[in-house]
């Protein structure tokens, strides 16, 4: 049966239908732009019944359709409801990222997928960066990925203002050596001129292995605050806390220990000989000197240097941290959607170029002010 539907003109200019090879006229029109044809065969003896219904309605639809932002909440109502876990998959390799491509700085692998986050205008930045503040979040991370990873810039901090700003975001799928090493080769694949001076981070020894393979010019500070932090954590798991709070004497030593990060590096040897000189007599005391010296004197990936902070203007990693726990708030839950998250990261974007564009200004005008009383 040929299911084919034409309407053609008779020679007197009549409207006629023809489907599966038989002919019908016009009959009505009725207030529904509803059209009933009628078989020519009506009007012969086999007074034949067939009746066909078609409806007139055409470009003129588009006048009626509403505008989308009326309608949003329903469209993706429905939209939810028929594509199911489309939008939200379950697994990293069934992404599918928007068509704004100019957000995304590179997407690289399937089940060890990567995804590179960098308006075109935080890549310029990134490249004018020397200091450069890096750190992973897990709580604001897509369920899809095991960690968002987020590289700031210095933008122009004074000794009165702190100028640090997120710039490239990056999903990881996990937090090993050679992921860290995908990462930055990436970043400095896709922004040619991203070659900081100095990288300041925690001290987690896979990150520092990459990136003292990927750009093996920078130097590396490690995080103050993380630093001081590892001291109390192995104070802790060794009991010497409870001697620690109530032994002035050896609260003192452990203190001179955490104060060498602020000599000059050229003098911690001294300033280690002088914390040994009178040292108290205690076996935990005894071993924390043991971890000390392993962990941060003789350590040959954590260099004296990283841990040092003397006149170094950015001692800690905070900003960065403080960052991570307003993305928190902001998603307001935690492994967020990609979807919800790639939104959220491409408003604090525009936050970050906004705040590189007040920060010039500023620059621009105190530095006509200097020539102007020059």
């Amino acid at each position: 049966m040929n299911n084919s539907f034409e309407v053609i003109e008779t020679t007197k200019g009549h409207p006629l239908a023809i489907h599966d090879d038989y002919q019908y006229r016009k009959y009505q029109t009725n207030n529904a732009n509803i059209i009933t044809w009628v078989c020519l065969n009506e009007k012969k003896d086999e007074k034949c019944k067939g009746r066909l219904r078609t409806t007139e309605q055409g470009l003129d639809l588009v006048t009626e359709i509403p505008v989308y932002s009326s309608v949003k909440t329903t469209l993706n109502r429905i939209r939810r409801k028929s594509l199911g876990n489309a939008l939200d998959p379950k697994l990293r390799e069934d992404i599918i990222i928007p068509f704004d491509s100019e957000f995304v700085l590179f997407d690289d692998g399937e089940e060890n997928r990567i995804i590179g986050l960098c308006s075109i205008k935080c890549r310029q930045i990134a490249s004018e960066g020397k200091a450069c503040f890096v750190d992973g979040t897990f709580t604001s991370c897509s369920k899809q990925f095991y960690q968002i990873y987020t590289i700031h810039i210095d933008i122009g901090s004074t000794n009165e203002e702190i100028n640090i700003i997120p710039v490239i975001y990056i999903l990881l799928p996990n937090k090993t050596k050679m992921v860290y090493e995908r990462l930055f080769s990436m970043v400095k694949t896709h922004i040619p001129n991203f070659n900081p001076e100095s990288f300041t981070l925690d001290f987690e020894i896979s990150t520092i292995q990459s990136i003292t393979q990927i750009f093996p010019s920078a130097e590396i500070h490690g995080c103050n605050y993380h630093f001081n932090q590892a001291l109390w954590r192995k104070i802790q798991n060794i009991g010497l806390a409870s001697t620690y709070k109530d032994n002035a004497d050896i609260r003192l030593h452990v203190r001179m220990c955490c104060a060498l990060a602020h000599i000059p590096i050229s003098d911690i040897d001294e300033g280690w000989i002088i914390i040994m000189s009178n040292t108290p007599d205690n076996d935990k005391l005894t071993l924390f000197y043991d971890y000390f010296i392993e962990q941060w004197l003789e350590n040959p990936i954590i260099s004296r240097g990283m841990w040092n902070c003397h006149k170094r203007r950015h001692r800690t990693n905070n900003i960065v941290e403080g960052w991570n726990s307003k993305l928190n708030k902001l998603l307001n839950t935690p492994r967020p959607t990609f979807m919800n998250l790639y939104s959220c990261l491409k408003k604090e974007t525009e936050n970050a170029e906004l705040l590189y564009e007040r920060s010039y200004l500023n620059m621009e005008g105190k530095r006509r002010k200097k020539c102007t009383y020059n």
